[in-house]
């Protein structure tokens, strides 16, 4: 194991592939201190099962950094994503079936009555509408339950999965998927799969998932 040390990486040409494969625990990555060597390295992270801790590169603006998760507790577990830059480093969840699987589209849902439009597949409520501190304080507020709220109304014309995104008071983002019933709201229970630390919700973009 290497720690606490500066690592420079150079492809032997530009763009080249870095691929890190974590385990079934929950894994501590830290690549807070990578460099590439001006290579323009492109980094693909899956850390597998597990609460995994992700600290991406904090100095090289140049690696572009792709993490994949799964869609489940069981085959994710709740990552916390340190240093990640919005409109360049990825996060791809692919492994699961959404509603318009492959276009990614972000609906900011400002108030519960937010319909948005056909295909928006990324809710993300904005903070002056709700936060939370903890997964258990979002799924008990029955405000957001479908026959109360409405907002996600207008996606699609049967229930629909999606990507749900909310903020806690500290400004941090949390990611999981989320079911939307026809009339708009939740259905069920949310399950989170990932903090993005130091990421308000402002600082998502459709073009920083893959879906």
């Amino acid at each position: 194991a290497i720690s606490g040390q500066t690592i420079a990486l150079k492809g032997v040409t530009a763009n080249d592939d870095l691929y890190l494969t974590g385990t079934d625990n929950s894994d501590s990555i830290d690549f807070s201190k990578l460099t590439d060597g001006g290579n323009n390295l492109d980094l693909f992270i899956d850390a597998g099962k597990g609460d995994d801790t992700i600290k991406l590169t904090a100095n090289d603006a140049t690696i572009v950094e792709t993490i994949t998760f799964g869609v489940t507790l069981a085959t994710n577990g709740v990552d916390s994503v340190e240093n990640f830059k919005s409109t360049s480093d990825k996060l791809d969840f692919s492994a699961g079936t959404f509603l318009n699987d492959g276009t990614e589209v972000v609906l900011k849902v400002l108030a519960g009555t937010t319909a948005g439009a056909a295909n928006d597949n990324i809710l993300i409520l904005d903070d002056g509408y709700k936060t939370y501190d903890s997964l258990a304080a979002l799924n008990a507020d029955t405000a957001l339950d479908t026959g109360t709220a409405t907002f996600g109304s207008g996606i699609a014309g049967a229930e629909a999965t999606v990507l749900l995104g909310w903020e806690d008071s500290a400004g941090n983002t949390h990611l999981g998927v989320a079911k939307i019933g026809d009339s708009g709201g939740l259905v069920g229970d949310v399950v989170e799969l990932v903090k993005l630390v130091g990421i308000d919700w402002e600082g998502v973009v459709a073009g920083d998932f893959i879906q």
